[in-house]
Formats: structure tokens, sequence, C-alpha cells
């Protein structure tokens, strides 16, 4: 095995473990920034709810989900729900897709170093929902708190996003996932390591 044969089974294994990583990632809207300006409300508390837009480029199956938000006050352990919908042009949303509704004990959530105004905390949530298959195309989503005070953190370079009809600057932190996609344990991309170090050696060494 020549110099070029071998980096080419180099960057193979570079991609393919890339590849590995981010096999279940579906959609990634940003993660939410320090900014002073945040502060919009997504929640029964205050008649506002927010929408976000995403776009497949290819069918997918959505199985866990991960977002960001932020309370006015107290922790982060009561009912939210996430719905979908296809996108409307003009509001942004048309027909609901998919609701569900989360309870304390159907999520995780732990808290984040965003910091913004009005102070308050921000949490890092993720939560399974059943399988659900979408085809590519445009679609809107909303978090939104159920007794719970929900602010939303912007993204760094967010295009917007729908407040009840009214269109506003910024962009909800979440990520879509696909995690009956199967990644190798790392013990297996070490064997796979091992394996093409071992043939250069020997071709080098012959």
């Amino acid at each position: 095995m020549n110099i070029k044969m071998l980096k080419a089974a180099v960057a193979g294994l570079v991609l393919s473990v890339s590849g590995f990583a981010n096999a279940g990632l579906i959609y990634d809207n940003g993660v939410g920034v320090n900014n002073a300006d945040t502060g919009y409300y997504t929640s029964n508390v205050r008649s506002f709810q927010i929408y976000d837009d995403f776009t497949l480029a290819s069918d997918s199956t959505i199985t866990d989900v991960f977002f960001q938000m932020g309370l006015t006050s107290g922790n982060f352990d009561g009912s939210f729900s996430f719905t979908i919908f296809n996108f409307l042009a003009g509001s942004g949303v048309g027909a609901q897709l998919y609701t569900q509704t989360l309870n304390s004990g159907d999520y995780s959530a732990s808290l984040n170093s965003i910091s913004s105004h009005p102070s308050g905390p921000f949490y890092d949530i993720n939560f399974d929902i059943p399988s659900l298959d979408l085809s590519a195309g445009n679609y809107e989503l909303s978090f939104y708190g159920l007794g719970m005070d929900f602010r939303i953190p912007n993204v760094s370079s967010g295009n917007g996003f729908y407040q009840n009809s009214s269109f506003i600057s910024g962009d909800t932190p979440f990520a879509l996932f696909d995690n009956s996609v199967q990644v190798p344990e790392p013990s297996t991309l070490a064997i796979f390591a091992l394996g093409i170090m071992g043939l250069a050696s020997r071709r080098f060494k012959k």
C-alpha cells in the first residue's frame, strides 16, 4: 500500500466516523446564545404561541426531539405541548399533523448557561416521540408551555418565527433526530481503525 492509498484509507475512515456520529440527526436549528433582547413568550400563561419553521430535504422519521427554553421563574417540571404543522405561505401555520402533551417524567430537563433579559433560567430538554414519518417539505413546529411560562432563547443567526400570526426576528433552538438509525459502538469503530492500520503496516513491511 503506497502513501496515496494509505491517505485515502485514512480519509475514508474519518468520513465514516463523521457519518456515524451524525447518523441520527435530521434537522438542526442551532443552539441558543446570550442575547439581551431575548424574551418572546410561548405559553398559555401569556396567550402567545411561537411557531418555527423547518425543512426536510428527504422523507424522514422523527423519534427524538431536543430544544432549549427559558422560564420566567421556577423549575422546569410541568407540562408542555409539542406540535407539528404543515407550512402555509403567508401565516406560516397550516394543518396540524402531530401533537403530543408531555408531563413531568416524559422528558429530561437540565439547566444550561444561556443568559438574557429578562433574567430567568434556561434549560436543555430532550424527549422521545412515537416514530413520526414526514415527507420531504416545509413544516412548522411549536413548543408551548401549559402552566409553565416559556420564553424563547434566540439562536445566533435566526431567520424568524411566528408569534401567533405576527412574524418576528429570531429562531427557536431545536434539533430533530431519528435514533432508530443504528450507530456502531465506539469499540466497533476502534476495531475497524486497527484493522486498516494493520493492513497498512503489513503492506509497508513487504
